[in-house]
C-alpha cells in the first residue's frame, strides 16, 4: 500500500542518516597460544619435567594471563606507556601528565551530598575500565588458542594498543610469578640450612634447581605465559555499524509501526 511505501522510504532515509552520523569501528584481533598444552592429567614424571622446564601448565597459564589482562597492574603499565593520552586525547605526548576527568551530574550531586572529593583527573583506573569494556578474551575449551578482540575507530591505534596490552599483561603475570618463585627459593634455602636426611636434602636441592630455572625463564623480555601466533591485525572493513542490518531492522520497525497505527485507527472506527 501507499502507507507501506512511505514507511519504507522513511526507513531508508532514517537508516542513511544513522549510518552517516555513526563512527565506523574496525575489529582488531590477535591469536595467542599457551606456552604448554597438557591434553591429559600429568603424571609424577610430567610434573617434574614441568618444574625443570620452568613453564606453567596450559590451564594455569591461561588463567594467569587472562586475570592479569584486566588487572590494575597491567593498566598501570599501559598508562606508563602513554596510553592515557592516546586513548583519551587521541595524541601521543609525553609532556601531558594530567587529563581532566568529566564527571556526570549524578556523580557531582552524590559527591556534594555525601561530602567526598571526586578525582579531577583521569588515571590508570579509568584506563583499566576502558580495557575491560573494550577487550574480549576467549579460549576454546578443547583448544589451546587464546583469542583477543576489540572494536576500535583507528586501526593503527587499535593494533598498537592490543600489542602493548598483550606484552603488559604477560609482564604483570611474570612479575607476580617471579615474586612467588623467589619466596619459594628462600624457603627452600632456609630448609637446606637445617640438617636434613639425605633423601630430603636431595629433593630440596632438586626443587631449588627447578625454581632457579624458573627464575631464569622469567627474567627475560620474551612472553612467558603465551606465544603470539597472529599479531594484532584489523578487519578489512568496519564491522560496526552493520549497514545491511541497519537497513533491514529499520525497514521492519517502520513497517510494523505503520501497520500498528493503521490497526489502531481502524479499531477506533469499529
Amino acid at each position: 500500500t501507499k502507507r507501506s511505501l512511505y514507511a519504507f522510504g522513511f526507513s531508508l532515509l532514517f537508516s542513511l542518516m544513522l549510518i552517516v552520523v555513526t563512527t565506523p569501528r574496525f575489529l582488531i584481533e590477535s591469536k595467542l597460544i599457551e606456552t604448554q598444552t597438557l591434553s591429559s592429567p600429568s603424571s609424577g614424571m610430567d610434573n617434574v619435567l614441568e618444574l625443570v622446564s620452568g613453564q606453567s601448565s596450559s590451564s594455569d597459564a591461561y588463567e594467569k594471563f587472562s586475570s592479569h589482562l584486566f588487572s590494575l597492574e597491567t593498566a598501570k603499565k599501559m598508562w606508563a606507556l602513554g596510553w592515557g593520552t592516546k586513548i583519551y586525547l587521541n595524541q601521543d605526548s609525553s609532556e601531558i601528565t594530567q587529563i581532566k576527568k568529566k564527571h556526570s551530574m549524578v556523580d557531582r550531586f552524590s559527591a556534594t551530598l555525601m561530602r567526598y572529593q571526586l578525582n579531577p583527573y583521569l588515571d590508570y583506573r579509568d584506563l583499566n575500565r576502558h580495557i575491560i569494556a573494550t577487550i574480549t578474551v576467549y579460549k576454546s575449551p578443547r583448544a589451546p588458542d587464546i583469542n583477543l578482540s576489540g572494536l576500535f575507530i583507528s586501526t593503527e591505534l587499535g593494533i598498537a594498543f592490543m600489542d602493548d596490552l598483550i606484552m603488559a599483561a604477560d609482564l604483570s603475570a611474570k612479575e607476580s610469578q617471579l615474586a612467588t618463585t623467589n619466596q619459594r627459593s628462600i624457603a627452600i634455602q632456609d630448609a637446606l640450612a637445617v640438617t636434613q636426611p639425605a633423601i630430603v636434602s636431595n629433593s630440596l636441592v632438586a626443587l631449588l634447581n627447578s625454581e632457579l630455572l624458573t627464575v631464569a625463564s622469567l627474567t627475560n623480555d620474551l612472553p612467558y605465559f603465551v606465544i603470539i601466533i597472529d599479531p594484532a591485525h584489523a578487519s578489512e572493513y568496519p564491522v560496526s555499524p552493520n549497514v545491511l542490518a541497519v537497513f533491514i531492522a529499520n525497514a521492519i520497525l517502520f513497517l510494523f509501526i505503520t501497520n500498528f497505527l493503521v490497526f489502531l485507527r481502524l479499531k477506533s472506527f469499529l
